[in-house]
């Protein structure tokens, strides 16, 4: 009878450490608060939660409401402030890092196996991501004062892919906003210096977008829109801005499918805008010096123009 009590007693136990909620919390300073909310809702996973903050007035707040999530906050300093929400069918991961005063972020994940990554150094930064479907990956960095960052990533499923979003602003004041529609869209934003402001809206397949600006009140827009899905390889709309110096701006507009273009600017107080419809049209667009400016519109079929 003592062999089978012992052996019934293993299995529960066997049972339990398979499916669980694992949190831990770490304060050290004042008035720090943290807050966990796990609810497992399927057997044969764990919800990970780690909270560790080091200063005064910080607060962090994670809902886990499925199955298999994992969530890492690290706040250090003063006023910072976490909230994590993750649902849906599982296996996503959250790791948010801020390290200053008066940071923000927020992060909500409703799918399957999203990823998000956030570090932020400095004071007054803010970062939002909104993750839905599935298998989208996200990271923003941010150093520095007063930069925000806001990533929305939305589909995947039916079309078997993930949107890819990357984020990096160091200075002051700069802000980026990256919204992904569909699946396997890719975009990297860059920025150096000021002021500076990126917008990059990808809806379709496959459209890859690169912004990198350094100086001061540079902006940059990208809209890119095709069709959901392909068997095809090749990139259905590709888009790449450099601009160095003060007050540059640039516009990108394709929709249709593999169309290329390139911006480039050096100088201060340039301007360009692009503009392709239809299918595989190709721009480039190269500009050095003070007060420049190029239009370009490009629709119908197989049409190259470079400036």
């Amino acid at each position: 009878m003592k062999k089978v009590f012992l052996g019934a007693l293993a299995l529960t136990f066997g049972a339990v450490g398979f499916a669980q909620n694992i949190s831990d919390v770490n304060q050290t300073g004042a008035t720090n608060w943290a807050d966990v909310n796990q609810v497992l809702s399927h057997t044969g996973a764990t919800q990970d939660s780690y909270i560790k903050q080091d200063g005064k007035n910080n607060v962090a707040l994670v809902d886990q409401l499925s199955r298999g999530h994992d969530s890492d906050i690290y706040q250090l300093g003063k006023r910072n402030f976490a909230d994590v929400t993750q649902k849906g069918y599982g296996g996503s991961e959250s790791d948010i890092d801020s390290r200053g005063n008066d940071n923000g972020a927020v992060v909500y994940q409703d799918g399957h196996e999203e990823k998000s990554e956030i570090d932020q150094r400095g004071n007054n930064n803010y970062a939002d991501v909104k993750q839905t479907n599935r298998m989208h990956d996200s990271k923003i960095t941010q150093v520095g004062h007063r930069n925000v960052a806001d990533v929305d990533q939305d589909g995947g499923y039916p079309y078997n892919g993930v949107n890819l979003s990357d984020i990096n602003q160091r200075g002051n004041d700069n802000w980026a906003k990256v919204d992904q529609k569909k699946n396997r869209n890719d975009s990297d934003v860059d920025q150096l210096g000021n002021d500076n402001g990126s917008n990059v809206m990808q809806d379709g397949s496959k459209n890859e977008s690169t912004v990198y600006q350094k100086g001061k009140r540079n902006w940059s827009d990208v809209s890119q829109t095709g069709p959901a899905a392909s068997s095809s390889d090749t990139d259905h709309n590709v888009s790449s801005v450099r601009q160095y110096g003060n007050d540059n701006g640039s516009m990108v507009l394709q929709n249709g499918f593999e169309h290329m273009s390139t911006v480039f600017q050096k100088g201060n107080s340039n301007w360009s805008n692009v503009s392709q419809t239809g299918n595989n049209h190709m721009s480039t667009v190269s500009q050095i010096g003070n007060g420049n400016g190029a239009n370009v519109i490009q629709t119908g079929s197989y049409q190259v123009n470079p400036i």
